[in-house]
C-alpha cells in the first residue's frame, strides 16, 4: 500500500519534469550552496530555533547531495524498487500512523526555505498536502544592496522581529509598514501572541481564497500585494470571522481594483476637460445623441462632504463657493447639499449614509483625510459616484480631482524674486502631500528665473516645534508665500504673496485662485449627461484622476492693483505662456539640493514625476519633515496621500 503511494507521488513527480524540460527550466530541486556560490560563506546567519514553517515556501535542499532524486516540487522521481523509494515509503506510513514530530532542518533565504535534513520529510509532507512542518531554522542574510527584492527583506526582518510569521510576503517596497498600520500594531514592540497567531491564521486563510476566487484572472499580483487591496475595504480580522461564501463574494467584487494595484501606472491624469461634451448640432446629429440622464423633472443630487466648516477653514469656504457657483450654472437640473464636520471616520461614515438617504447620485468629499471611508463607502453604494479632492490616490471606485496648483506658484515665484531686496523669500507649506513639492519647487524655479541668485527659505506651517513667523522675522526675510488661503472669520492678511513693511503693515501681492465652480460644472456635466464612463479616455483599469489646471480655468493668480505696470506684464507674459504650454518649470535642466534630475535637453517631466516629486530644489533652503514632526491633522493627511521617507 506505501509503496502505490510512492508510485502516485514518482508520477507526479516525473510529470513536473517533463514541464519543466518543456518550458526549458531546471528540473530538480535548486541548491542554496549553489544559488549562493562563493560569497555564501561571508553572508551571516543566525539562528531562529524551532518553529512551523509554510512548506509552500520550502524551495530547495541546501546541498546539491540529494536534489536529483526530486523533481523542483518535491515529488520523488527515483525508481519504485530504490532504497529510496523504501525509505520514503517508511517516512509516509509513519506520517500516516504516528505523525512526524522530529523537526527538519533548514536554511532560510530571502524567505524561501531550504533542507539540510529532512528532504524525504518534506516531500512526504508536501504528497499530503498539509500546509506546514516543524522546522529548525537558520537563517542567511544577504548584504545590503539597492536591489529591490533585497530591500524587501530587510522590510521583512525589521517585520519579524515583531511578528515572527512566513505567511506573508510582498513584491513593493514600503508593503510591510503599510500592513501594521492597517493592523493598527506596533513597528517596533513584538505583538502578543494572540495578535500573531490571528494574523498568521488571517494570512494562511487570505492566500487559500485569494489563489481559488482570483488566480489567474489578476496575473501580476501576489496575494500578498492583494491583501492590502482588501484592507483598504476590511479588517484582517474579518478573514477568520465571515465564512467563505462571503469573502469569495466581495474578492468577486474586487476584480476591478485587484486588477488597478496590479498596473505598473494605476492612475491615469486627464489634463485637460475631455471633449466627449454633447454638443448642438442639426436635426439628424440630435437624433444619435443620447438622451440627458437628469432633467428638471428628475435633477441630479449631489453631495459636498466636508472636514470642517466654512467660517473656520479658507479651502471649506473655496469649496462653498464653488458649490454655490455650479447650483446656479446648472439650476433646474442640480440639486446640491453641504455636509459639515466629517472630520473623522465615524462622523464621515454617518454623513455618507446620510447623504444616501438624501438620495445623493455623486458624492464629493474634499480631503485626502476622508479617502479611506470614501473608497469603503463606494463599494458599499455602488449606484453613487464618488469623488474625492487628491491626487495620486489609485482606486476605480473613486475618482480624484485636483488642480495643477504649481503653474501658479511659477508664476507668483517670479512675482517675488521681483520684490525682494536681498535675494531671499520665505515659503510657508502646509506638509508634505502629493504635488505639494511640486509647488514648491516652481515657485523657487520662478523666482530664479527672475533673480539667479534668489534662497527660498521653507517652512512648515503643521510644525510641531517651528514658528514659521519668528523664524523668518529673525532671518530677515520680508518677502514671504504663505498660506493660500485666508480664514473667513479672521482679520488674517498673511496668504498669498506678501511684503512686510517696515512698519508692520502686510502688503498683499497676489494670490492663487480657485475655480471650483469650474471644476464642479464640467464634471457634473458628464454626470448629467450620461458621458461620466466615457470621460475616463483611458483604458480600464485605470484610476482616472481630473488634474486640470490654467488652462482648464480652475486656477488663476489674482495680482494687487499696486503692483507697478512692468511687473504685471511680467506675471501676465509667463501666465500667457504657461496657458499655451509653451512654458513650464519642469521642462529643461533640474538640479535638486544634492544632484542633477535633468540635463538641459530635456523635455517636461513626465505628469507621475511632477506629482510624486520627492526632491527641493537647489536654491531652496529646508528640508522635508516626517510625519511625526507634524501636527495630528497633517499627520493624518500625510499617511493616506503624503511623500514618505521610504519614497524619498
Amino acid at each position: 500500500m506505501d509503496l502505490e503511494e510512492y508510485q502516485k507521488a514518482r508520477k507526479l513527480g516525473d510529470r513536473q519534469m517533463h514541464r519543466a524540460a518543456a518550458a526549458g527550466r531546471y528540473p530538480y530541486l535548486p541548491a542554496l550552496d549553489e544559488i549562493l556560490g562563493k560569497d555564501g560563506g561571508t553572508l551571516s546567519q543566525v539562528s531562529l530555533g524551532i518553529r512551523d514553517i509554510p512548506i509552500a515556501s520550502i524551495a530547495g535542499t541546501k546541498t546539491a547531495g540529494r536534489q536529483n532524486a526530486f523533481a523542483s516540487n518535491f515529488m520523488p522521481i527515483l525508481d519504485a524498487d530504490t532504497e529510496f523509494a523504501d525509505k520514503w515509503s517508511r517516512v509516509y506510513r509513519y506520517q500516516i500512523t504516528e505523525g512526524i514530530s522530529d523537526p527538519i532542518k533548514v536554511y532560510e533565504y530571502m524567505m524561501k526555505f531550504y533542507v539540510l535534513e529532512g528532504n524525504k520529510r518534506v516531500s512526504v509532507m508536501k504528497y499530503l498536502k498539509m500546509p506546514e512542518i516543524e522546522a529548525d531554522v537558520t537563517r542567511i542574510i544577504p548584504a545590503r544592496s539597492n536591489e529591490k527584492d533585497v530591500q524587501i527583506y530587510y522590510e521583512f526582518m525589521d517585520f519579524f522581529k515583531v511578528c515572527p510569521i512566513y505567511e506573508l510576503s510582498f513584491t513593493r517596497t514600503g508593503s510591510y509598514q503599510e500592513f501594521i498600520d492597517r493592523v493598527g500594531e506596533s513597528h517596533t514592540v513584538p505583538w502578543s501572541s494572540d495578535t500573531v497567531h490571528m494574523v498568521e491564521g488571517a494570512c494562511y486563510r487570505w492566500e487559500t481564497l485569494y489563489e481559488a476566487e482570483v488566480g489567474d484572472k489578476v496575473p501580476n499580483l501576489t496575494a500578498g500585494d492583494a491583501l492590502l487591496v482588501y484592507l483598504d475595504f476590511y479588517s484582517l480580522k474579518s478573514l477568520l470571522d465571515q465564512p467563505r461564501t462571503v469573502l469569495a463574494k466581495r474578492l468577486e467584487r474586487m476584480l476591478k481594483e485587484f486588477r488597478l494595484t496590479a498596473e505598473d501606472h494605476p492612475v491615469s491624469l486627464q489634463e485637460n476637460p475631455s471633449a466627449k461634451q454633447p454638443v448642438s448640432g442639426n436635426f439628424f446629429q440630435n437624433l444619435l445623441r443620447r438622451p440627458p440622464v437628469f432633467t428638471e423633472e428628475q435633477p441630479l443630487h449631489a453631495a459636498f462632504i466636508y472636514d470642517q466648516d466654512p467660517d473656520h477653514s479658507g479651502m471649506v469656504n473655496d469649496h462653498e463657493i464653488g458649490r454655490f457657483y455650479v447650483s446656479n450654472a446648472l439650476e433646474g437640473r442640480l440639486v446640491t447639499k453641504a455636509y459639515f464636520n466629517a472630520d473623522s471616520d465615524e462622523a464621515l461614515r454617518k454623513i455618507i449614509d446620510q447623504a444616501a438617504q438624501d438620495h445623493a447620485d455623486a458624492i464629493f468629499t474634499v480631503s485626502p483625510a476622508q479617502m479611506p471611508e470614501t473608497l469603503k463607502a463606494a463599494f458599499h453604494y455602488r449606484n453613487i459616484h464618488f469623488l474625492n479632492c487628491s491626487v495620486n490616490l489609485p482606486h476605480n471606485s473613486v475618482r480624484t480631482y485636483s488642480v495643477r496648483i504649481y503653474e501658479a506658484k511659477f508664476l507668483m515665484g517670479a512675482l517675488a524674486a521681483s520684490r525682494t531686496k536681498n535675494h531671499r523669500i520665505g515659503y510657508v507649506a502646509d506638509c508634505p502631500v502629493y504635488g505639494e513639492l511640486a509647488s514648491i519647487n516652481a515657485f523657487a524655479i520662478g523666482a530664479a528665473m527672475i533673480d539667479p541668485d534668489v534662497q527660498i527659505s521653507l517652512k512648515w506651517s503643521s510644525s510641531r516645534v517651528h514658528d514659521w513667523r519668528k523664524e523668518l522675522k529673525e532671518e530677515g526675510i520680508s518677502v514671504l508665500s504663505g498660506p493660500d488661503l485666508a480664514k473667513p472669520q479672521e482679520d488674517n492678511t498673511e496668504y498669498g504673496v506678501y511684503q512686510m513693511e517696515p512698519d508692520g503693515r502686510v502688503l498683499n501681492l497676489a494670490a492663487p485662485s480657485y475655480n471650483w465652480g469650474r471644476y464642479y460644472e464640467l464634471i457634473l456635466r458628464t454626470i448629467m449627461n450620461g458621458t461620466y464612463e466615457d470621460d475616463l479616455s483611458v483604458s480600464s483599469p485605470a484610476a482616472l484622476n481630473y488634474w486640470y489646471g490654467m488652462s482648464a480655468g480652475v486656477i488663476d493668480v489674482v495680482l494687487s492693483d499696486q503692483l507697478s505696470y512692468y511687473t504685471r506684464k511680467m506675471v501676465q507674459l509667463f501666465r500667457k505662456s504657461v496657458i499655451e504650454g509653451s512654458l513650464n518649470p519642469f521642462e529643461g535642466e533640474l538640479r535638486s539640493q544634492g544632484r542633477l534630475i535633468q540635463n538641459a535637453k530635456a523635455g517636461k517631466l513626465p505628469n507621475e514625476e511632477i506629482i510624486e516629486m520627492n526632491w527641493l530644489n537647489d536654491n531652496i533652503r529646508g528640508s522635508i519633515p516626517d510625519p511625526e514632526e507634524l501636527e495630528e491633522r497633517a499627520a493624518r493627511i500625510m499617511e493616506i496621500s503624503g511623500i514618505r521617507k521610504d519614497r524619498v
